[in-house]
């Protein structure tokens, strides 16, 4: 069975190039811009501001709420979901709190990065109640990450905040991943920080449980894999309060460390036969 090393070199060479829309998967203002003109929901952008314009960081004030991220970030990296609570003074969910001024610095500071592509300030989803069974009461929203082989799920990872995660659903922040078959249904206690455990503040392992608005999160994830068509690639995705499917980013070539090291052998093994076939 191939390791991880391989799977992403079998991944690189037999993937479809899409040149059409340039390096859509890794600028996420395109990316939204393209699937958005197909009918597929994402944040609304409120700004997007770059060197060529860095006077509109004023313009941050109108809003009251959003999330500030780098257009070409990863790793949940500089990403911010804010409240105002005056021109001067910001919230993020955790309930730290910012002056304006880290507000504005943030925003330099990330375009003076080569390739950071800007920076986005667009619109805060919130879940719909139902999701709060994985949260009691800790603050931010669930996503899903669906793995896909073409336009058919491999599986999916719900992924739901902590407090060590401080309210964002980014594993690479200490958020907590779920495995999710193709039912909806979690299948192991889950992983927090590499390891394998019980949610570390519900201390609930969430086995058996049913991922809320399945269908919605599912026909999402295909109709944009239909778009583009790729061998294999991940799609991200929340529910907004409406129960509308809303989408945030996509990868290309996503990162396989969760599949090699938490009991995914059926699905590494499902995942190399197709690559090997594809190849030949």
């Amino acid at each position: 069975m191939a390791d991880v090393h391989q799977l992403r070199k079998k991944v690189h060479d037999v993937q479809k190039p899409y040149t059409k829309e340039g390096n859509i998967f890794y600028d996420k203002i395109l990316f939204k811009n393209f699937i958005s003109s197909k009918g597929v929901r994402t944040p609304k952008t409120y700004l997007h501001i770059t060197n060529d314009n860095i006077q509109d960081i004023e313009k941050i004030h109108q809003y009251d709420e959003f999330v500030l991220k780098p257009n070409r970030g990863a790793c949940g990296i500089d990403i911010y979901t804010l409240t105002k609570l005056n021109p001067d003074l910001y919230q993020e969910i955790s309930g730290r709190q910012h002056a304006w001024h880290f507000i504005d610095g943030k925003t330099r500071q990330i375009n003076t990065i080569q390739f950071s592509g800007g920076v986005i300030i667009e619109e805060a989803i919130h879940n719909p109640k139902v999701f709060d069974q994985f949260l009691n009461g800790i603050p931010g929203i669930c996503d899903m990450r669906f793995y896909m082989l073409n336009d058919n799920i491999l599986f999916g990872k719900l992924r739901v905040p902590t407090i060590a995660s401080e309210g964002y659903a980014n594993t690479g922040r200490k958020a907590m991943a779920f495995f999710v078959d193709t039912k909806g249904i979690i299948t192991e206690q889950g992983i927090f920080n590499n390891t394998s455990v019980n949610h570390p503040d519900l201390n609930r392992s969430f086995e058996g449980t049913k991922v809320p608005y399945w269908d919605q999160f599912t026909s999402t994830a295909i109709q944009v894999a239909k778009l583009f068509k790729l061998a294999f690639h991940s799609v991200d995705l929340t529910i907004d309060v409406t129960g509308e499917g809303t989408v945030i980013e996509s990868e290309k070539i996503p990162l396989l460390n969760h599949f090699t090291s938490h009991g995914c052998d059926v699905m590494i093994k499902h995942l190399d036969e197709y690559l090997t076939q594809l190849s030949h």
